[in-house]
Formats: structure tokens, C-alpha cells, sequence
């Protein structure tokens, strides 16, 4: 939270996408896709801060919005790719200006709605 931010690609590799499970899967309502950003970590290293650091963010085409919920799913296979925390921060800019960092303004931060190991697929809410 906090720091400035740099496009992923997709790659196997640290600060990327997996290739099979890109940023367009994060929001598609479908819990049978994945989006999967390996972080400071890369598809080859599995440990409890695998994922940190990662995220994406979402330009609405009708302007401001006001968040009233948001829900995160386990996938339906590794647990170790379940996220447990996360933090929500909203921000009125565009283009290049999303990638700096005291542009975004927290608004949560904490559990995902579920603890670690949750029945495969389900959804928590916040």
C-alpha cells in the first residue's frame, strides 16, 4: 500500500501475470477463472508472502463509484494460492498517474472473508 506500481506482463516470472490466468479473469464473475500475479515471487516459489505486493486495478467507464461489496474466491485446486488479505484503495486518476503511489487512498484493509484452506471455490465477502 503506499508504493508506486509498474505493469505486470505475463510471465512465469516475479511482478507478472501467469499466462493462463491473466487480470481479465479477475473480475469476469466466474469462480472457474483465476487471476494469478506472482508478486515478488515467481510460479516457482510457493511461501506465505507469495502474492504480496501484486494487484490490478479497474477503470470504470461511467466515472466515480461508490464500492458497497467485494468478493474473492478460492480456486479450485491449490490452496497456497488462496488469497487470506488484502487492501481496497480507490483513486480519480487516469493513465500514468494509477501507477503512483500517494494517488490511491486506502479504504480496507484486512481479511479476505475467509481463513486459509476454505472449501475449494468458495466465496468470501467483504
Amino acid at each position: 500500500m503506499g508504493g508506486n506500481s509498474a505493469a505486470s506482463t505475463l510471465s512465469y516470472r516475479s511482478g507478472n501475470y501467469d499466462p493462463r490466468d491473466g487480470p481479465n479473469n479477475a473480475c469476469d464473475n466466474n469462480t472457474l477463472t483465476t487471476y494469478t500475479n506472482y508478486g515478488t515471487y515467481s510460479a516457482n516459489s510457493v511461501t506465505e508472502r507469495c502474492g504480496t505486493q501484486t494487484g490490478f486495478y479497474v477503470t470504470l467507464k461511467r466515472g466515480s463509484s461508490v464500492v458497497k461489496g467485494l468478493q474473492f474466491c478460492a480456486e479450485d485446486v491449490n490452496v497456497a494460492r488462496d488469497p487470506i488479505l488484502i487492501t481496497l484503495e480507490g483513486n480519480n486518476a487516469i493513465g500514468a498517474n494509477l501507477t503512483v503511489g500517494r494517488n490511491w487512498i486506502p479504504i480496507y484493509s484486512g481479511s479476505i472473508g475467509f481463513e486459509y484452506g476454505p472449501p475449494r471455490l468458495s466465496c468470501g465477502l467483504i
